[in-house]
């Protein structure tokens, strides 16, 4: 049965698909606030408008270059792109990079199902040097890398996510 047709009960709801935006964390430190959120333990930032006009330190065509490599991986010149890991029947994601002065201003995904490997786009953008802020767009939070990380690996309708 699936998730979906199940009762709710102490299951956590669904998030999926999950539109996030990857940003350039700002250079100086932000405090770090934790909270219970749809039944998520998460880390959020507390971002001022200034701190997300950060551009990040991988330029537009090094990252599309680098997504263009990854196995399931379809990628447009425009910065469009999506990426099955998994093969066509698998979770997936599909993107936009926009291009910045130097740098990429941000990413942004919309994660159709639990998807760990989202670390490989994490990386690519020059993480864990390079500091990022992750949106989670429909919620309106700032999450630091790990937060979103736990986000999106969890399937809602497997035992480990029962509260």
């Amino acid at each position: 049965m699936s998730f979906h047709n199940r009762k709710m009960g102490n299951m956590r709801p669904s998030i999926f698909p999950l539109h996030l935006c990857l940003h350039a964390a700002p250079a100086e430190s932000r405090p770090v606030e934790n909270l219970e959120h749809r039944g998520y333990s998460l880390s959020r930032w507390r971002l001022e408008p200034a701190d997300q006009a950060c551009e990040l330190a991988v330029t537009f065509e090094d990252f599309i270059n680098a997504v263009e490599k990854l196995p399931g991986s379809f990628v447009e010149w425009d910065g469009s792109f999506t990426w099955r890991p998994h093969g066509a029947s698998g979770n997936w994601l599909e993107g936009n990079a926009i291009d910045g002065r130097q740098g990429l201003q941000n990413v942004e995904i919309k994660l159709h199902g639990p998807l760990p490997e989202l670390t490989t786009l994490f990386d690519l953008l020059g993480w864990p040097g390079q500091g990022l802020a992750i949106q989670w767009v429909t919620e309106g939070l700032y999450l630091v890398p790990h937060s979103a990380i736990d986000l999106v690996s969890i399937d809602p309708s497997s035992p480990q996510a029962e509260l």
